[in-house]
């Protein structure tokens, strides 16, 4: 894994969490715009592979900025929605503390890999 971060550790994103929690933060307004205009234009974002294989390659991506916690707009789904980004972004840096910037971008691209899989 040295030699791999030697020769790729400069493309390495920092703070990828905070860049993660953007994302989801871009999928509830996504939410919010559906909900006002009467249409779920998340169900566009998900990682559908009946949909992928039929011409909608877009879902291999967009499927990163569905947000956690999803559901009607209550108090409660914004509680839980919000100690879902809390919880995610204290353990996303403590990581990336701990292993490195590199460390933490491999492990997290092969989750979604492994997702898309």
């Amino acid at each position: 894994m040295s030699k791999f971060e030697k020769k790729f550790g400069k493309y390495a994103i920092p703070n990828l969490t905070l860049v993660l929690i953007m994302c989801y933060v871009a999928g509830y307004i996504i939410q919010l715009m559906g909900a006002a205009g009467g249409t779920n234009l998340l169900g566009f974002l998900t990682l559908d592979p009946y949909r992928i294989l039929h011409g909608q390659i877009w879902r291999l991506v967009t499927f990163l900025i569905y947000p956690p916690a999803f559901g009607s707009w209550s108090f409660t789904q914004i509680f839980y929605g919000l100690i879902a980004l809390f919880l995610y972004y204290n353990l996303g840096q403590t990581l990336e503390y701990v292993w490195g910037s590199f460390r933490f971008n491999v492990f997290f691209f092969m989750g979604v890999l492994a997702q898309i899989v």
